[in-house]
């Protein structure tokens, strides 16, 4: 009897014991696999064992709000490359630019989004036009009628705005956005600024957060299930928008082309599947209407409406057109101020904070390993990279010595940083394809609320009072939900 019941206790120490053995031996065959490809990156101290302690600290900046700035901090070691250990893998993070162009261009087929990320990501974005190729990207060039469905609902928001009370522009742009969006690729509006329903908006942001935390989480976050009543009103809106497409009832010949040039015109006139056309109709939605939301919400935090406004009233005399007609594409491109505006807000407000890939394979990056920091850093299949785009526009070494300072004059005289140092719609094999639109719009609608309006004051509370903001308003602050998005509310009164 005595033998029988050490039989199960030998059993468990073997087991134990090969579990150990099997987990060194991996531990060595990684280490051997990576001394062949080159050095390691410095890595970021954990206080914590296995990397919990990083992985605490990364939960905190989610919900302070400060991923951002630690990772500028972190970032400002030599070789502007680390290790980052997390509970079950190690990340590498860097801002140094020969290591994302190897990510994003040049060593391309070493890299992707990766099976977890896509996994977490396809209940929102589905197999979508952000990875496909063909008719999807070329319905997203800007057509003529696009400015006009832009002006209509331009004209919307500036009715709303016209009350002269302090209005919050982060419900507003979001609404104005998602209803422009909508219109331009589906031929029909949600209309979010006419209603107060706002079921819609709200399931996409939902949805956005718990994937962005579920992404935290690594391979186990593929595991955690997504907001479900989030994907249920969001398949619902899509069931309705294909189900009642139709150009043949539009109430005029110029209406019904439109409408069958919009991506949703283009493929139904295909044929694909129903699944096909809501992968690509979700996606455009989610990342179309979220740059152009966060572009206008940073412009009104940061911008100076006056010098702009001058901008404006120098040029309208010299136009042919009357001064409340809609401006023209040349005139946009030829407002060098009103650019500067743009690429600085792109700058300093990029609404792709963070990029990541996977290795795909076996490789290294560029540089940033060992302790100079200057050698090849080996890469081992599925270490996931993070790329901070906005650390790399916060460059002080890159963009002055006033490189956290809002500065639109900065690109006066045509001036253009290293392309590889500006990423503000990301670059390579695979840049946003949103470009062009979010452009064109954000700079229309700025010049349409300078047309409308006579002062633009940026407003904050003081007491139970509204007044103009100082000087000493602290910086924006930004939070991560897929890509960066504002973390609070910019107000903003507009008088005529």
């Amino acid at each position: 009897m005595q033998t029988e019941s050490r039989f199960p206790n030998t059993m468990i120490w073997v087991g134990f014991a090969m579990i150990l053995v099997g987990h060194s031996l991996g531990i060595i065959l990684k280490h051997v696999r990576r001394s062949r490809l080159g050095a390691r990156a410095p890595a970021v101290p954990s206080h914590i064992p296995l990397g919990f302690g990083v992985a605490l600290q990364i939960v905190k900046n989610l919900r302070t709000n400060t991923v951002l700035e630690w990772t500028r901090e972190t970032l400002n070691v030599p070789g502007r490359t680390v290790e980052v250990p997390m509970p079950g893998t190690n990340m590498i993070m860097t801002d140094d630019v020969e290591n994302i162009r190897a990510v994003i261009a040049t060593q391309f087929d070493c890299f992707g989004k990766g099976d977890t990320y896509h996994k977490i990501w396809s209940s929102l974005m589905r197999d979508s036009i952000l990875t496909t190729d063909g008719h999807a990207w070329q319905t997203t060039k800007i057509r003529p009628t696009d400015y006009a469905v832009t002006d209509w609902h331009t004209q919307n928001l500036v009715r709303i705005l016209s009350d002269g009370s302090p209005h919050g522009t982060l419900d507003l742009f979001n609404r104005f956005a998602i209803d422009v969006v909508s219109d331009i690729f589906y031929g029909t509006s949600t209309s979010t600024l006419l209603t107060n329903d706002q079921s819609l908006r709200d399931a996409i942001q939902r949805h956005k957060d718990v994937n962005t935390w579920r992404l935290l989480f690594g391979k186990l976050g593929a595991r955690i299930p997504p907001d479900r009543r989030a994907c249920d009103v969001i398949d619902k809106y899509l069931n309705s928008v294909i189900g009642t497409f139709s150009p043949e009832n539009s109430s005029s010949q110029d209406e019904r082309d439109r409408k069958a040039r919009t991506l949703l015109g283009t493929l139904s006139g295909e044929g694909v599947s129903r699944k096909v056309l809501k992968d690509q109709l979700v996606a455009v939605l989610v990342g179309g209407r979220y740059r152009i939301q966060w572009l206008l919400h940073s412009h009104g935090y940061s911008m100076n409406w006056s010098d702009i406004r001058m901008l404006w009233k120098n040029y309208a005399p010299r136009s042919p057109q009357r001064p409340s007609d809609p401006p023209t594409p040349t005139q946009l491109e030829e407002m060098q101020l009103l650019n500067g505006v743009v690429k600085e807000t792109l700058r300093i407000h990029t609404s792709v904070g963070i990029n990541s890939r996977t290795a795909l394979k076996d490789t290294t990056l560029p540089t940033g390993g060992g302790p100079p920091g200057k050698s090849p850093v080996a890469v081992l299949r599925g270490t996931p990279i993070i790329m901070g785009f906005d650390s790399v526009h916060h460059r002080t070494d890159l963009f002055g010595a006033d490189a956290s300072i809002y500065n639109p004059h900065r690109w006066d005289r045509n001036w253009k940083p290293n392309t590889w140092t500006y990423l503000p719609f990301n670059r390579g094999m695979r840049p946003c394809l949103g470009k062009s639109l979010s452009l064109m719009e954000v700079k229309f609608v700025l010049c349409r609320l300078l047309q409308g309006f006579s002062t633009i004051d940026l407003m904050e509370k003081s007491g139970a009072n509204w007044v103009p903001a100082t000087d000493k308003t602290p910086p924006l602050q930004t939070k991560m939900a897929f890509n960066t998005k504002p973390a609070e509310i910019v107000w903003l009164r507009f008088c005529r």
